[in-house]
């Protein structure tokens, strides 16, 4: 089992006895396992105590008692490089290693050996930014006694800083990942080649859409700045470094503005062309690395929101800021989210990374709303257009409440979390209110799911889409698009379906006169920008003030329905289609006037006898269904319901039968007496003669 303080930064399993495997538990020290795992014994001979956080470290292929580890300071600095040469009995620190982490030996540190040489390593950390006399990817060749940058190739040739991940092919290149993707070297770090040209692997933290060009999004990025797309695959980079918020102006879309973590820089561009760094007077604000609102507000031109552990606005294209809020934190977090009111841009919900939610009516006075919200990182709030007092938020934990909505401005939040399976954490969270019940889109760490039913159940998104953390969501309403900022794989988008189908029903449309067991024909034409999925077909007897009888469900779009004509008689009968597509639009349409069903009046209206399984009604039901048959002469007939896979549940009818209009009725029971669960059931009709067919009903609770 794992041991120690906090939790394992590396793990290395003896390439020769696989028993021996070694844990790096952070700001601990390093374990050995001689027993696959179990036993975990500290190796302290030589190790430092205290003062670092992050362990690396590698093993040697070609001689497993050899292995070194990289500590990284509490400050991200080189703490020391320890070398082994008994398996981890004792160790000791190669003092001639250069600092190559430059502060940043937390976020990226690797190292590893060369698998034919025990005494050539490689160690990654950021970038020889200092120049000469500075280090960030450093090579030895005499096991540590000394060492030297290889960052940048004889050729000038040189990986992306902020080195994650080193990997040996068999053909003795050296493969690394880093902020830029990744490169290889063939000949020791003499020439690096760039293997991106077609690699997606940004790692985006934000998304950002343009108010009608569909083909132009903005993201800001790890250690790749802000990238922007103009329709084609290949992004150009707007600013270097790492790339935080940004934001489209809706009234003059030709001005954007792009950031610098923390919000330190905010930079403007008119047309492409750099403009200036506008950043508001919130120098030493607490404010989230790459994730700070900034947020336009869709009323008021030229106006921008800033989130710090405050709120800024701007109202003159980021000329001039004046601080709006107080901190609404907890007092020691940041703001994540800001979300303005349609209509009334002084009413704003803000959310915070310790789970403080507030709300304001005028700009100046902020009400805690977070009651009933757990204390995680509020990654998005969604305001309905329509009714500012409802909303949708997300809260960053992987089990428990994730989605939340009010309806009374945040005095309750409902958990909407569903079925949304336990283990995703719930990072962002897009909503499109356009349909009559809102859609929600929830980035999460393992893609993104959805919800067509506001939260009471979620699907995963298309295969398609890359399992990995989904940092952020645009959604636009303009082109029906929802855009996913990746953390690994680039930026994606899929078209969203919001668009109803069409249907028109042709038969019968009023004045018709139907007896009873007669076999009549419902017809309909429907259509849909992508394909109708199902189509319902209801009854109603009293003029289309409701429709309780069920006559099909969820049948193809056959254009037709044929239906043997069920009592009780009424003069005031219509009938309603609906149609429904992959994404639950649906649309209907019903008769226009009346018709009448009557009892058959002579011999000529009742059709001759058939043997025939005519249905159930009503499907789906609850608590009880009529199966209606007919025989075409006298014998031994037998209604029976099965399970699915094939089970007898329930036998209704098993007895000799006259010829004639039969029914026999289900409670949802089975032999027993017990009540069967929710679900699809077949029902058979078999007759003395060998008649046999089945039908299929849908038992709902």
């Amino acid at each position: 089992a794992l041991v120690g303080t906090e939790y394992c930064t590396d793990i290395m399993i003896d390439p020769s006895t696989p028993g021996e495997v070694y844990c790096a538990m952070r700001t601990d020290g390093i374990y050995r396992s001689t027993t696959y795992g179990t036993g975990m014994v500290k190796q302290s001979v030589g190790m430092p105590t205290s003062g670092f956080r992050r362990i690396n470290f590698a093993i040697s292929e070609s001689n497993p008692q050899v292995l070194y580890a990289a500590f990284a300071a509490d400050n991200g600095a080189l703490h020391g490089m320890y070398k082994t040469i008994n398996g981890g009995d004792a160790w000791f620190q190669l003092t001639a290693t250069p600092e190559y982490m430059g502060g940043q030996g937390n976020y990226d540190n690797c190292i590893t050996v060369d698998p034919a040489n025990e005494n050539i390593v490689y160690a990654g950390g950021n970038f020889p930014f200092g120049g000469a006399g500075d280090y960030g990817l450093i090579k030895t060749i005499d096991g540590g006694t000394t060492w030297n940058d290889v960052n940048i190739g004889i050729d000038g040739s040189q990986p992306h800083p902020d080195h994650h991940i080193f990997a040996w092919g068999n053909d003795g290149r050296l493969w690394m990942g880093n902020d830029g993707g990744v490169w290889y070297t063939t000949d020791g770090g003499q020439t690096y080649t760039n293997c991106n040209a077609t690699l997606a692997l940004g790692q985006f933290y934000t998304a950002v859409i343009h108010p009608s060009n569909a083909n132009f999004v903005l993201g800001g990025t790890q250690d790749n700045g802000s990238a922007r797309f103009d329709g084609v695959d290949a992004w150009p980079q707007v600013v270097g470094g790492d790339g935080g918020p940004n934001a489209v102006e809706w009234d003059s879309p030709n001005i954007y503005y792009t950031t610098y973590v923390r919000l330190w820089y905010l930079y403007k561009f008119d047309n492409g062309s750099y403009v200036d760094q506008v950043a508001g007077p919130w120098d030493g604000d607490r404010a989230s690395w790459c994730n700070s609102p900034l947020t336009v507000d869709q009323n008021q031109a030229d106006t921008i929101l800033a989130g710090t552990h405050r709120v800024w606005r701007t109202t003159d294209s980021a000329g001039n800021w004046t601080a709006i809020s107080g901190d609404l934190t907890d007092g020691s977090g940041y703001l994540l989210a800001l979300a303005i009111a349609n209509g009334a841009s002084n009413t704003i919900y803000s959310g915070s990374s310790d789970g403080k939610v507030f709300v304001t009516t005028d700009a100046s006075i902020w009400d805690d709303r977070s009651s009933g919200l757990p204390p995680r990182k509020i990654g998005d709030i969604a305001l309905d257009p329509d009714d500012w007092q409802s909303a949708f938020l997300c809260a960053d934990q992987s089990s428990g409440g994730r989605v939340f909505f009010t309806d009374d401005a945040g005095l309750v939040w409902q958990d909407v979390t569903g079925d949304l399976p336990d283990g995703l954490r719930a990072l962002c969270l897009a909503v499109d209110f356009r349909p009559e019940v809102p859609r929600l889109y929830a980035g999460t760490d393992y893609g993104v799911y959805f919800s067509l039913d506001a939260g009471v159940s979620w699907a995963k998104a298309d295969a398609g889409l890359p399992n990995l953390a989904i940092y952020d969501l645009a959604l636009d309403t303009t082109n029906s698009l929802l855009v996913a900022g990746t953390h690994g794989r680039g930026m994606w988008r899929a078209v969203l379906d919001v668009t109803a189908p069409t249907v028109a029903l042709t038969a019968p449309v009023g004045g018709e006169t139907w007896s009873i067991d007669q076999n009549v024909q419902i017809t309909w034409t429907a259509s849909d920008n992508i394909a109708v999925e199902a189509v319902d077909i209801l009854l109603s007897r009293d003029g289309g003030a409701t429709y309780p009888e069920t006559l099909a469900s969820g049948i193809a779009n056959s254009s037709s329905f044929d239906w043997m004509v069920t009592g009780p008689i009424s003069s005031l009968c219509r009938v309603q289609v609906i149609a429904t597509d992959a994404a639950t639009n649906e649309a209907m349409d019903a008769s226009s006037g009346d018709f009448v069903v009557n009892l058959p009046t002579s011999a000529g209206d009742a059709p001759a006898a058939v043997t025939a399984l005519r249905g159930a009604s009503p499907n789906p039901f609850n608590p009880s269904t009529n199966i209606a048959f007919e025989l075409g002469s006298d014998t031994r007939a037998r209604i029976e319901v099965y399970s699915i896979d094939g089970r007898l549940v329930r036998t209704l009818v098993d007895e000799s039968l006259s010829a004639g209009p039969h029914s026999a009725t289900w409670n949802g029971r089975d032999d027993a007496g017990q009540a069967v669960a929710s679900g699809n059931y077949l029902f058979t009709l078999t007759t003395a003669d060998g008649f046999r067919k089945t039908g299929k009903v849908l038992l709902m609770k």
